[in-house]
This record gives C-alpha cells, sequence and structure tokens, in this order.
C-alpha cells in the first residue's frame, strides 16, 4: 500500500513540476488554470467548433518548437506535421490576463533561435478574445499543407 501512495504521490509531483502536456482536439469547454501549468504544446492542438479554451490570468502555455533556420521544420511533409506546434481555432478562445498576470505564449525550448507557430483562428470560428497577452518566438508555420499562418495570431473569421 506504501508503494502504491508513493507512487502516485510521485506521479502528482511530476505533473505539476513539468506541467501539462496538450495536443489533438479539444472537444468541449477547457479552463486552463496556473496551478496546472505550464501546457506544454506536443502536437497541432485544435479547438474543435463550439468549444471555448478559457485560459485564466497566468497561465503560461509552451509550444514545442522548432530551429528557425530550416523551412522544413515549419511545413507539412507528406501526412507529418511540422515540428513547430501550433494552435488551431474552428471554436473560440478566451484568454484574458490581467497587468499584474499577463497569459504567455512562448516556445518549450529556451534559445533565441527556436520559433513555435502562433494561433490560426479558422473563417467562421467566432470571435476569440485576448487581452494582456504576452507572444514571443513566433514564427510562420504551415496550419494544413501549402496553406501558411503568417504572424502571432491569424485572425480569419473577420
Amino acid at each position: 500500500m506504501k508503494k502504491v501512495l508513493f507512487a502516485a504521490l510521485l506521479s502528482l509531483f511530476t505533473v505539476s513540476f513539468w506541467g501539462i502536456e496538450v495536443g489533438g482536439h479539444i472537444s468541449s469547454d477547457t479552463v486552463w488554470s496556473p496551478a496546472e501549468g505550464p501546457y506544454i504544446i506536443t502536437s497541432f492542438l485544435y479547438i474543435d467548433a463550439g468549444v471555448t479554451l478559457t485560459i485564466l490570468p497566468g497561465v503560461r502555455v509552451h509550444a514545442v518548437g522548432a530551429l528557425k533556420d530550416d523551412i522544413y521544420n515549419f511545413k507539412w511533409t507528406g501526412s507529418a506535421q511540422p515540428h513547430a506546434k501550433m494552435i488551431i481555432v474552428h471554436g473560440t478562445i478566451n484568454a484574458i490576463g490581467t497587468p499584474d498576470n499577463p497569459i504567455t505564449f512562448d516556445t518549450e525550448q529556451a534559445g533565441e533561435d527556436y520559433r513555435w507557430g502562433g494561433i490560426y483562428i479558422y473563417p467562421g470560428a467566432p470571435m476569440s478574445t485576448f487581452e494582456y497577452c504576452e507572444l514571443s518566438n513566433v514564427f510562420f508555420c504551415d496550419y494544413i499543407p501549402d496553406q501558411w499562418s503568417l504572424s502571432a495570431i491569424s485572425f480569419e473569421n473577420g
């Protein structure tokens, strides 16, 4: 019994120490809290239509980045995602930080040569809100083969 309890406590400590890995589809309303972060995007993260991701003040979002010197790190090759990861929004993101607790988006890797793919908001998606957010080390990225997102946040929904 002591071994099981120790393993459970160690597991909880590891998750809270390293953060939570996220990727794939968010298919129900979700809230990200700073107590559980950082949130580490390890594969393309899709916010499905009709779904809201709420990001609370102070949350740190780290995306797996790639070396900016190689365009193929940001381009689909066959059916494989680019090495740099990004957020693709068909639903809604409400990321509302405060002056004292901004929400930060950055690469998981340290170093000025790494970049991540940013946030792409699809045409027809409802309005998202970003207040007191800091987006760092963003590069353009291929959100689907041969379609490029060219800024930190690409608003294609008008």
